[in-house]
């Protein structure tokens, strides 16, 4: 017996508490980030490119993050959706 495959949406919506997480993780290492960038302009370049690196890093990071977020919210619409048509489908 064979299980249906597990669409994206159910795959990146399936954990909201993880995917706060991850955004919350991101957004504070991306303020971090930002004030590094802030801070290296007074020193070697290296280091603006490597703070810059970081701000990029932790920015895609905050997305994925809140990629989840919107998931786990559309796939409960979803869900909703199908049970709403369910109950209100048998019109006897």
């Amino acid at each position: 017996m064979m299980s249906e495959p597990i669409s994206l949406l159910e795959r990146l919506g399936n954990a909201p508490a993880k995917s706060w997480r991850i955004f919350t993780i991101g957004v504070l290492a991306f303020w971090i980030s930002s004030g590094g960038v802030w801070l290296s302009l007074y020193f070697a370049p290296f280091w603006f490119y490597l703070a810059l690196v970081f701000v990029l890093l932790s920015f895609s990071y905050a997305v994925f993050g809140y990629i989840g977020i919107f998931a786990n919210r559309w796939l409960r619409l979803r869900i909703q959706r199908e049970q709403y048509k369910q109950v209100f489908s048998d019109k006897e």
